[in-house]
C-alpha cells in the first residue's frame, strides 16, 4: 500500500472540507500538498494499525510536525485536540485506507 497515495487522499478530503487547509497548531494556511503537512496523531513504528486511517492523521506546517515528532509538545495549543483524536481511535469506528479509497471499519 502507498502511504504517499493515502496522504494525497487524505489531503484532497481536507481541502474538500475546510477549503484552505490550516496547521492544526498554529494559524499558517498549508498552500500545497506535501508529505511533511500530514502528520500521523500516533506513531507509525508503535501504531501500525493507525498509519492508514483519516482519523489517525492531522495537518501541521513543517515546523509543528518536527516539534510534534520531536515530542517538544508540552506548550503546543492544538494538544487537546490530538487527545480528542487518540480518544476517537480507541473507541469508535473509523475510516482505513483500502490502497484505493477510505472504507468505513466499523471493527
Amino acid at each position: 500500500m502507498s502511504e504517499l497515495k493515502f496522504m494525497m487522499a487524505v489531503w484532497r478530503i481536507w481541502e474538500e472540507c475546510m477549503g484552505e487547509v490550516e496547521c492544526t497548531n498554529c494559524p499558517i494556511v498549508l498552500p500545497n500538498f506535501n508529505v511533511t503537512h500530514v502528520a500521523h496523531v500516533l506513531t507509525k513504528a508503535a501504531h501500525p494499525e493507525y498509519q492508514y486511517v483519516l482519523e489517525g492523521v492531522m495537518p501541521l506546517c513543517f515546523d509543528c510536525h518536527r516539534q510534534y515528532d520531536q515530542e517538544d509538545f508540552s506548550v503546543m495549543p492544538m494538544m487537546s485536540h490530538v487527545y480528542r483524536l487518540i480518544d476517537l481511535l480507541s473507541f469508535k469506528p473509523f475510516h482505513r485506507w483500502d490502497g484505493k479509497k477510505f472504507i468505513y471499519d466499523r471493527r
